[in-house]
């Protein structure tokens, strides 16, 4: 019951790969039963089952029963977690668009195997009398709408009261059907617009509208008409959703085409005399050997068809009291809906082959207050950039530590965050189907060498960090030297061709990059990105030339290069640059720079052949330089010890 079996059991099932319980076929409650019960754990590795062996009209079958709770709780709400047992046993989770038709036989495997195997037939409790469970046989699967049948009479009726002609057209008022339409569906029910909206009208199913109209007089002096037995179609089309089946649906269009055999099935639903069998014993506490059909006889006007409780068909007078064994019909689309939520999750239809998710499907048993998780996970190349929950953008933070509580978004609540090149949802207190969707875009950084995306011989490293939206680039330019660099569309500028570190913008976002004289190597640290890097290479493998005394020129000062040792060669010494300045607290500071040829090392800062600074890379008060020469001044070293640069300076920045 429900106090005692919480609905806070939460049942994923994924579209691909899960696990199935089936509700295996039920033995039918006959007159006498003799139940040899025996417990046993780890069959099949799927628990304790229960093994009932049962008396039949004098034929004992023995089948394999797993257990299931009643799909109505008694208070008149739905039992989520047996409705999930149902669902799955249906196959409902992994076939959701299935538009197949399918007889008792076929529903649990959804195949259409001609072989009748009664082991696959589906029983399952839904409804209550006093306090006991009203069981149900799957009979036919059609659109996903599931034909079930009482597997016993809850009670008895005549079909119709005496006197009263009762045609097609007017069926909905005979005896039998104005006890179903009123007094046994409230009762099933218990009155509960949550449990009535599980099932479906025979019109809104099809199949019964699809044939020959069911005509039965009873009684009627003014036509010699007789009622048809080969009959599928449902005056209640329109109005009943407890209905009695008819012959052509239990045993086939044909008077004599109907069989006792237990291993051969006939009419739509595909049934056999098991099938068809009941417990004389009714549900009320009544009993009957015979229920009704909606079905007439050929050969009596005033007759409908019966069937015993062994499973075998004649005809009777409809003025007999004889058992009401409804059918109906249940959405499983709707009875999902009602128990749970389900949860879509998908890749835009534009970028399916840029990211992945798992699950694709999940369903959410209402209230269970469990939590499920969707991962997407971007290819490499590519980036999350948005996340939409039934159309809405979802907020997603840059870490799982900014997405610590559950936001409220009213039919849900979610965690959703980035981590590396994926985005982890977290949902819970689901109320609603969701349907989620990841928008993914190529990661917002591209490189362009030479006006060609076609790197060739050059290597490109694009280092995405999803959780800042920033990018480290690295390139390697095989022996080729960067010249200059355009971001976004912006003009190029010449890279500045020292060991130093320079900061540009475009439009479109901000980049730090570094390079040197000597090297094939240039990163970029890219910022709030969203455009591309055209890096342009000078046109031959040979280094560029050095600029003597190049650099930010600041007024008032000047710049020289010397070298003891008398080299008049200054190119071949080594090169300084003015490379900006700060002005900071009112002190303000020329920034210069120096790097040394192979050969030579830097010595130092001279003003009036006094040294300031000997620092490769100095910030030098203006004060100290204004209206003055600086010097950069290198000396000649042993070039057997020396690389392309003094000082322990490296190419290598990358």
């Amino acid at each position: 019951d429900e106090e005692s079996q919480p609905l806070k059991k939460l049942r994923m099932f994924h579209s691909l790969g899960g696990d199935i319980m089936v509700i295996s076929a039920k033995a039918r409650l006959v007159s006498i039963i003799v139940a040899v019960v025996f417990m046993f754990g780890a069959l099949a590795g799927t628990g304790a089952y229960l093994i009932v062996n049962h008396l039949n009209n004098a034929k004992a079958t023995t089948q394999t029963d797993t257990s299931i709770d009643n799909i109505f709780n008694p208070n008149g709400t739905i039992n989520a977690t047996a409705v999930v047992d149902l669902l799955e046993a249906v196959g409902f989770f992994d076939n959701r668009n299935d538009t197949g038709t399918y007889k008792a036989h076929q529903i649990r495997t959804r195949n259409n195997s001609s072989t009748y195997n009664g082991d696959r037939t589906i029983i399952f409790p839904m409804g209550y009398y006093n306090g006991t469970d009203i069981y149900w046989q799957a009979t036919y699967l059609y659109n996903n709408y599931l034909t079930i049948w009482m597997v016993k009479n809850y009670t008895n009726s005549t079909w119709n009261e005496s006197s009263v002609a009762v045609n097609y057209t007017a069926y909905a008022n005979s005896t039998i059907q104005n006890y179903l339409d009123n007094t046994l569906w409230s009762a099933l029910t218990m009155g509960s617009g949550t449990l009535q909206s599980i099932f479906a009208l025979p019109s809104n199913v099809g199949y019964q509208s699809t044939s020959t109209a069911d005509t039965t007089y009873w009684y009627t002096t003014s036509s010699s008409t007789k009622s048809t037995y080969n009959n599928l179609a449902s005056a209640v089309a329109n109005s009943s959703y407890l209905w009695l089946p008819s012959a052509g649906e239990t045993m086939n269009n044909q008077n004599a085409s109907w069989t006792n055999n237990t291993t051969t099935y006939t009419g739509q639903w595909g049934l056999n005399s098991t099938d068809r069998s009941f417990n004389t014993s009714n549900y009320d506490g009544t009993s009957t050997s015979y229920c009704w059909l909606r079905s007439g006889l050929s050969s009596d006007r005033g007759g409908a068809m019966r069937v015993y409780s062994s499973g075998s068909a004649s005809g009777n007078n409809v003025s007999s009291s004889r058992g009401v064994r409804p059918a109906a019909h249940i959405s499983l689309s709707s009875l999902a809906s009602v128990a749970g939520s389900e949860i879509f999750a998908s890749v835009a239809s534009d970028a399916t082959d840029r990211a992945q998710v798992s699950p694709s499907y999940q369903y959410y048993v209402r209230d269970s207050g469990a939590e499920m998780t969707v991962t997407y996970t971007a290819n490499t190349g590519y980036y999350i950039s948005q996340i939409t929950v039934n159309n809405l953008d979802l907020p997603i933070s840059a870490s799982i530590a900014s997405a610590a509580t559950f936001v409220n978004a009213g039919s849900y609540s979610y965690r959703c965050y980035r981590s590396d090149n994926q985005v982890i949802i977290i949902l819970t207190n689901i109320t609603a189907n969701l349907n989620i969707i990841g928008i993914v875009i190529p990661t917002p950084v591209t490189v362009n060498i030479d006006g060609s995306a076609n790197y060739g011989a050059h290597s490109v490293n694009i280092d995405f960090d999803a959780a800042t939206g920033n990018a480290t680039v690295s390139v390697n330019l095989s022996g080729r030297y960067p010249y200059s660099v355009a971001l976004g569309s912006n003009s190029p500028q010449l890279i500045n061709r020292w060991n130093d570190t320079v900061y540009q913008t475009s439009d479109a976002f901000a980049v730090t990059y570094q390079t040197n004289n000597y090297s094939t190597k240039i990163k970029f640290y890219v910022v709030e990105i969203d455009g591309q890097i055209v890096i342009n290479l000078v046109t031959t493998n040979v280094q560029p030339p050095l600029e003597q005394g190049g650099g930010t020129s600041i007024s008032g000062v000047a710049l020289q290069v010397s070298a003891s040792g008398g080299s008049t060669d200054l190119a071949a010494v080594g090169e300084a640059r003015i490379t900006g300045y700060n002005q900071t607290e009112g002190l303000t500071t020329v920034h210069v720079s120096a790097v040394a040829s192979t050969g030579y090392a830097f010595v130092g800062w001279q003003v009036d052949g006094k040294t300031i600074s000997t620092l490769l890379s100095a910030d030098i008060p203006y004060d100290d330089v204004e209206g003055k020469i600086l010097v950069a001044v290198f000396e000649p070293i042993n070039q057997n010890i020396n690389d392309e640069t003094d000082n322990n300076q490296t190419s290598d920045i990358v």
